[in-house]
């Protein structure tokens, strides 16, 4: 990772900027106080329904002389309590993928945030059957954040 101090805690920064635009979309039914930001998008000790913030692996890629692109992974998983009902709360979590996703889709984050440049979406399994199996219903995707970094 390029050594400049000023991208040190980078990821934190993105995932956090991504959290609060998230945040002010308003999507009915999801409280604020119900974004959790994890490892892993486990449903213990979470109130329903939920969105995880999780970060994936980085993608790089060459831009310029003496600098790269980084594209730095957050993952947004929404969750909701289903009992196994097929089609409990489908619609609300479709209506919530569907708004976030085209919200960010070849966006900047707003406010800015420094050095990135530009954010692609990249759809994962509208349904996640593990989550299904545990009385939970679970759509994700990736918001792919890029920014141009110096190199050391």
């Amino acid at each position: 990772m390029p050594s400049d101090s000023n991208q040190d805690g980078l990821h934190e920064t993105i995932r956090d900027a991504v959290e609060a635009e998230i945040k002010s979309l308003g999507l009915e039914g999801l409280a604020e106080a119900n974004f959790y930001k994890r490892k892993f998008p486990w449903t213990v000790g979470v109130n329903h329904p939920a969105c995880f913030l999780i970060h994936v692996p980085e993608q790089i890629r060459d831009a310029e002389a003496g600098r790269d692109d980084f594209g730095f992974g957050v993952q947004v998983v929404f969750t909701q309590s289903s009992n196994r009902d097929m089609t409990a709360n489908e619609d609300r979590i479709l209506k919530w993928r569907l708004r976030t996703m085209l919200h960010f889709l070849n966006q900047r984050i707003n406010p800015p945030t420094p050095k990135v440049h530009t954010v692609k979406v990249e759809p994962q399994g509208v349904y996640d059957l593990s989550a299904f199996s545990k009385n939970y219903v679970a759509s994700a995707f990736v918001l792919r954040c890029w920014a141009r970094l110096s190199r050391p």
